[in-house]
């Protein structure tokens, strides 16, 4: 698990270094501010981040409010007042200060359960649908109304005729999870498609319905390969 710590106390990166030290199976990295966490969320993927309330310049509830994309967040704070407004924006837990190694636990297992949703967020039901979790909801999808996989980052835009649904999990486990159903072809390290759904074939791109996809040149073989023409 790659956790990030968010935090510019010293001693209390400390302890939560030794905290994660005693959970195991933690690889830990820790910045002091916001302007450092951006940049290493931007570069590097977490599972995980511990993060202060009181941080100088944003305190942390402004930071889940600004619209990046975090992985789980476990808010860490020296008091409650934020409490409610950080579960509203859908942090694991929220750890007052000092944090006891009994209740950090209690806190990874919190998350544990969770993302053993989000990995699972993928399932098939005869086939035919597929369940994703998305702004807290269990959402059925019909395969056949799905048009668009869309890879950003840490999520997935599952692309609809009406509507779409952004998923926390990766394009590699959605592949893994449709790759015994044929109708679904990887054109781009970005995008699969339905072929069932395809308009037409241009040299470098696919149209979805009303999505023009791009088709890496690596990937178009592949495509026409799945697609019957006379």
């Amino acid at each position: 698990m790659n956790c990030l710590i968010i935090e510019d106390e010293k001693l209390s990166r400390e302890a939560l270094f030794a905290l994660c030290d005693k959970v195991g199976g933690m690889t830990v990295e820790a910045v002091e501010n916001v302007v450092d966490a951006r940049k290493i969320l931007s570069q590097k993927t977490f599972d995980l981040v511990l993060l202060d309330i009181g941080l100088p310049d944003i305190n942390g509830v402004e930071f889940l409010r600004i619209g990046m994309s975090l992985p789980p967040v476990i808010i860490i704070s020296s008091n409650e007042k934020y409490a409610l407004e950080a579960f509203e924006l859908d942090v694991v837990d929220y750890l007052k200060k000092p944090v006891s190694l009994s209740r950090f636990i209690q806190a990874i297992d919190r998350f544990k359960a969770r993302t053993a949703i989000v990995e699972s967020t993928v399932k098939s039901e005869k086939e035919e649908n597929i369940f994703v979790k998305s702004e807290g909801k269990i959402i059925r999808i019909p395969l056949d109304d799905l048009l668009v996989l869309e890879s950003m980052r840490d999520y997935v835009i599952f692309r609809m005729e009406k509507g779409k649904h952004l998923v926390h999990t990766t394009m590699k486990n959605v592949e893994e999870q449709l790759k015994d159903d044929d109708r679904f072809i990887r054109v781009h390290r970005s995008f699969i498609i339905n072929r069932s759904q395809i308009s037409d074939i241009q040299e470098n791109s696919v149209l979805v319905h009303s999505h023009v996809i791009p088709v890496s040149r690596s990937h178009r073989s592949i495509l026409m390969e799945k697609i019957k023409f006379i």
